[in-house]
């Protein structure tokens, strides 16, 4: 999930979501953004295998 001000990320998992065989793209959850402090809208996006 990354935050749509501030860029920050986090997992899904960390973040207490579940994201099983989603395929759909442009999805968006609400949450509080722990760099911006405030209640933002997450871009919820798959994160590459590093």
């Amino acid at each position: 999930m990354v935050c749509t001000v501030c860029g920050w990320r986090i997992s899904v998992w960390d973040a207490g979501g579940l994201r099983y065989k989603a395929a759909s793209r442009g999805k968006r959850g609400l949450g509080r953004c722990k760099q911006c402090g405030r209640w933002r809208w997450f871009r919820v996006e798959r994160m590459t295998e590093e």
